[in-house]
């Protein structure tokens, strides 16, 4: 069980930002400052380190080293974020990276150190031991501390995405939702749509035997669209919307009539469009189209 959470933290992609070009200049900086002030803290407890600036020589040695220091992290972040763009990267693949900037540093450390003979260590041996360790421990902190920092920007970054996406999903949602609304969809028995149309340009629905006849406004004018299909079943595909049975051969849509006329006779429906006729209210609808007008 251990073995497989180390092996699944293991192959986790590392964060974006350490694959970015603009990654390595400001974390060789940190690394820069950082490692100075732990080899400060370190240099008075260890016989082998000789940098200093107390003669000219040690401060050009000194100096020399610093520079091709930066310039290995320089070099090896350049071809990390390289071989970055050609794959995905694992965590593993950044810590191997990271071993070997120190291995580097540590070998170009112990050169300075037999080449110019510097340092006071008992055998080579001992050298690359105590490089290696004091070289791990210096690097190992700003390392960690920059990945630690990198990882929460990652983890902020995908907090907001899926933010993001929950409210472009949640957008999405509400504007299908509001298009449905808006549109009046007849579908066959088999759920074939026959005819869609904006609810709102919907005048009436006239009856006309086995065919019912769809008045809507196209632009200025008002045209039908003819269905195959009785009123009764009609009446049933539009239930829950504004288009309300008023009489056996009629459906009106509530949303656009102006106003109800009486006379001795009967009730009559006036829509909002001058070119189309009155329409009659049987009491056996009067109900339910005066319950939705008001």
């Amino acid at each position: 069980m251990l073995m497989n959470r180390i092996f699944n933290f293991m192959n986790r992609d590392i964060p974006r930002r350490l694959r970015m070009g603009k990654f390595p200049y400001s974390s060789i900086l940190y690394i820069l400052l950082s490692s100075t002030f732990f080899m400060l803290l370190y240099m008075p407890f260890s016989p082998t380190t000789w940098f200093s600036v107390r003669t000219p020589q040690l401060a050009f040695l000194t100096i020399a080293f610093v520079f091709i220091a930066v310039g290995i992290l320089v070099i090896s972040n350049a071809l990390f974020i390289s071989f970055c763009r050609t794959r995905k990267c694992k965590k593993w693949n950044y810590i191997l990276w990271c071993i070997a900037e120190i291995v580097a540093i540590s070998i170009a450390y112990i050169c300075f150190t037999l080449i110019f003979s510097l340092g006071d260590y008992h055998s080579s041996a001992s050298l690359w031991v105590k490089t290696f360790c004091c070289v791990t421990l210096i690097l190992s902190i700003p390392y960690s501390i920059i990945y630690a920092y990198f990882e929460s920007l990652e983890r902020k970054r995908r907090k907001e995405m899926q933010q993001n996406n929950d409210s472009r999903d949640e957008f999405q949602e509400h504007a299908v939702k509001h298009l449905k609304d808006r549109m009046v969809s007849i579908m066959d028995d088999s759920g074939e749509l026959k005819f869609s149309v904006d609810l709102d340009s919907v005048l009436y629905i006239k009856s006309d035997g086995n065919y019912v006849n769809i008045f809507y406004e196209k632009g200025d004018a008002v045209v039908s669209h003819t269905l195959k299909m009785s009123m009764g079943t009609l009446e049933e595909k539009l239930a829950g919307t504004p288009l309300l049975r008023c009489q056996r051969s009629y459906i009106v849509n509530t949303r656009r009539v102006k106003m109800m006329q009486n006379d001795s006779k009967a009730t009559y429906i006036i829509v909002d469009n001058d070119r189309v006729p009155v329409l009659p209210l049987s009491p056996n609808y009067a109900t339910a189209v005066l319950k939705a007008l008001y």
